[in-house]
């Protein structure tokens, strides 16, 4: 992991880039920099990660996906634990990820309880979880990691909860932006 005091101490500092005055080119260039430094194998959790604090929430309510273009569907590629648990065809009605995809563009959905999706993810407890039910996805940031010109996969940041209002506020057009510009960063690294 990360070996010196500097890098440790922005890992600590980057929480909630928009709660501090942290600009968001700031965040991508430093994150851009400590994902560099990582073994390939340790970049995906270390994306994740950083996604959760600079998002607040928590890194189970991340989701970064790979696409194969050869066989038009998406895998999960993080969290580490729904590795094995299937693929998403890009003809996907009702899936966000491959809208996400298909139509080359990020999404916010606040009402994401209420949209048609495919729900046998989140049925999918984390190994942490222990006793703990999961919590449905009730919010979502949903955008493409681009590769060049080229999509290299999908990340997602959810606000998961029992009601919307347990899940926390809502997502913002400038957290999408935000997002976008780390989606950037992150596909490049993967």
């Amino acid at each position: 992991m990360l070996k010196n005091r500097k890098d440790r101490e922005w890992v600590n500092d980057c929480s909630g880039f928009q709660r501090r005055a942290m600009k968001i080119s700031e965040f991508c260039a430093e994150l851009d920099a400590q994902l560099g430094k990582l073994a390939p194998e340790e970049r995906l959790g270390f994306a994740a990660k950083m996604l959760a604090k600079a998002f607040k929430v928590s890194e189970d309510e991340v989701a970064i996906f790979s696409f194969d273009p050869r066989f038009e569907v998406l895998r999960f590629a993080w969290p580490a634990h729904l590795r094995s648990t299937g693929i998403i065809p890009l003809a996907s009605k009702s899936s966000l990820v491959a809208r996400t995809v298909k139509n080359r563009r990020g999404y916010i959905d606040n009402l994401f309880h209420k949209s048609a999706h495919t729900f046998i993810f989140e049925a999918v407890a984390a190994p942490q979880a222990k006793a703990n039910k999961p919590q449905p996805i009730q919010k979502i940031l949903s955008t493409p990691m681009m590769v060049d010109s080229a999509i290299a996969g999908v990340i997602q940041v959810s606000r998961k909860g029992a009601t919307p209002q347990d899940a926390g506020p809502d997502f913002t057009q400038a957290e999408l932006e935000a997002l976008n510009q780390v989606a950037l960063v992150v596909g490049k690294h993967l």
